[in-house]
């Protein structure tokens, strides 16, 4: 449920550059997935660590990574609106290991009103980061039903990136 299943996958993309081009290297469906791969990565790194924008072709905007600050904001009773917030499930569990001892996660979920743990972001001085799609420039009808949504492998090298002391980053803010 809630899985996105897609129309076209990588072989109908080397079946249509065979169709297109009559494949003039006369690459294998390997090779021709293991460049692919490679020519993501390159951008991927190039958008994480030289800070840069990709333009997509055809006119389909461009894709960066937002830099914005996290905005605490406080409820109608004084308290801090956790909603907007990012748990920190790590430090969460090993804080109910503590307060609960000896209780497994599913009698965990019966407790009410747990405490949490939320990342504050300390590392970049409170900002949070995100891969961002700019359809501002992007001429293609019906743009705003269309998401990006990146890789786990790139949130982590972003994550890695950014937690990284010797790695200096600068991105936009947004």
């Amino acid at each position: 449920m809630r899985k996105l299943v897609t129309d076209y996958g990588a072989e109908d993309i080397f079946k249509f550059y065979c169709k297109k081009t009559g494949n003039p290297k006369k690459l294998t469906q390997t090779q021709f997935s293991n460049i692919t791969k490679q020519f993501f990565s390159k951008i991927i790194d190039c958008l994480i660590f030289k800070g840069i924008e990709f333009n997509l072709p055809y006119k389909l905007g461009n894709i960066r990574i937002r830099k914005s600050k996290i905005n605490i904001k406080l409820d109608k009773s004084g308290n801090v609106d956790k909603r907007r917030m990012a748990p920190d499930w790590k430090a969460t569990k090993e804080l109910w290991k503590n307060i609960y001892p000896g209780k497994t996660l599913k009698e965990l979920k019966s407790v009410p009103n747990k405490k949490m743990v939320y990342h504050l972001n300390r590392h970049t001085d409170g900002y949070v980061h995100k891969w961002h799609w700019d359809k501002t420039t992007c001429i293609v009808r019906n743009s705003s039903g269309y998401s990006l949504e990146m890789v786990r492998s790139a949130d982590r090298k972003l994550a890695k990136a950014l937690k990284d002391e010797d790695i200096t980053l600068d991105y936009s803010i947004y």
